[in-house]
């Protein structure tokens, strides 16, 4: 299953501070007229990063950074421990959770398209529901569950509610949809019969809200998600997303590992049932891109937040732009860093860690993604600590 994405802000802000990124020098207005940095010093500095990364224990890294003027993309390592083939920006990766910003602009834009809207209850879009749901889910929306304020179930792998639903499927007399969109649908009937695992309309983070966001697309639209987010997002910003399940990608995409430096094994894939059913949580971050289609949306994601036409919603984009600082809104994190609000995210799928950092007036961007994975029992990672490094090296020569 998916594993918590984000440490706590009041965390990573201590990081942040500890790194030296709240000094006056690193972190001085960076408006989106400031004369960027040369290219090859952008370059030099994620290629750099990128090494340093793999030089710190991960198996592969690739390294980005953006700016009004330009864009610089660095890979380092190798798609597989003891194999020499290098680790590319053109190879499929999988990014987590930060697939989750993804996947809300994807329904914004049909938002946009007036097919969904930001009110739309759970049961508006989808009323067979309505009738074995507890009643504590009957005014949730569809914004609410991309902002993690619907109650529901984490399903990041770190309560009992998981174990539960796999109890279920195995023990259930009925027969199990194989399709994604009849497992989505499947699995929001038993959660919408849960208890809710926190207070609607209060924050509390869901991989299974995203899911079932995703269920009421499918629903309003006759399509399954996968197809969605290719025709919503994929094609009108030329991005590579690969939405098929784990075990449909081909064998030369990079493999993805966990544990601790020197000790790093493939994920555990034995339990056919929880590979064949995770992937209903897709939409909340087990989709694969490549490094240069995530560099391609971040560049469109910032032009649009600093006003630029882009084939974005402009009033998802004003809505991002005016989220106040300690908030989650459509797959990202809100913080005020000494006076710079920054938009951010990290996101963990088996084997793959991924951390952006993006400023929120589109003036600059910054992302690290490895193949490569840890979380402790306390919820640290190394991975991350070191991703962490790397990135605020980038980001002093973004920032000038």
């Amino acid at each position: 299953m998916l594993t918590p994405p984000a440490i706590p802000r009041r965390q990573w802000l201590t990081q942040l501070g500890a790194l030296g990124l709240t000094t006056p020098t690193a972190w001085a207005g960076a408006p989106s007229t400031q004369t960027a940095p040369a290219l090859t010093e952008l370059e030099h500095a994620v290629r750099r990063a990128a090494r340093q990364s793999v030089a710190g224990g991960v198996v592969g890294a690739v390294v980005g950074a953006i700016t009004p003027t330009q864009q610089a993309l660095a890979a380092a390592g190798t798609r597989r421990l003891g194999e020499n083939t290098a680790l590319r920006p053109a190879d499929f990766l999988n990014f987590g959770s930060n697939g989750k910003a993804m996947t809300a602009m994807a329904i914004a834009r049909l938002v946009e398209q007036q097919v969904l809207a930001w009110d739309t209850r759970i049961f508006d879009a989808l009323p067979d529901l309505a009738r074995i749901a507890r009643p504590d889910y009957a005014d949730v929306t569809l914004l609410q569950l991309l902002n993690h304020r619907g109650g529901l179930a984490p399903f990041t792998d770190t309560g009992t509610q998981e174990a539960r639903f796999f109890q279920h499927l195995l023990t259930t007399p009925d027969p199990l949809p194989t399709a994604l969109a009849g497992q989505r649908r499947y699995a929001a009937r038993w959660l919408l019969r849960q208890a809710p695992a926190g207070r609607p309309g209060h924050y509390l983070y869901s991989n299974a809200g995203y899911m079932l966001a995703a269920a009421m697309a499918e629903a309003r639209c006759g399509q399954p998600f996968e197809a969605l987010i290719q025709q919503q997002l994929a094609q009108p910003l030329g991005l590579r997303i690969d939405t098929t399940r784990w075990a449909e990608r081909p064998a030369t995409y990079p493999q993805g590992y966990e544990g601790l430096p020197g000790a790093l094994t493939p994920p555990d894939t034995s339990n056919a049932l929880e590979q064949t059913w995770s992937y209903a949580l897709a939409p909340a971050g087990f989709y694969a891109c490549t490094a240069t289609s995530y560099t391609q949306w971040l560049a469109t994601l910032a032009a649009g937040l600093r006003g630029e036409t882009t084939p974005l919603p402009a009033a998802t984009l004003r809505r991002l732009r005016a989220l106040a600082p300690n908030r989650y809104a459509l797959g990202w994190d809100s913080l005020d860093l000494g006076g710079t609000m920054m938009l951010f995210h990290r996101g963990n799928a088996p084997g793959f860690m991924a951390e952006t950092v993006l400023a929120q007036d589109g003036s600059w961007a910054v992302f690290a993604i490895s193949n490569t994975a840890f979380t402790s029992a306390d919820g640290s990672s190394w991975v991350f600590d070191l991703l962490d490094g790397q990135l605020a090296t980038v980001l002093t020569r973004v920032m000038g």
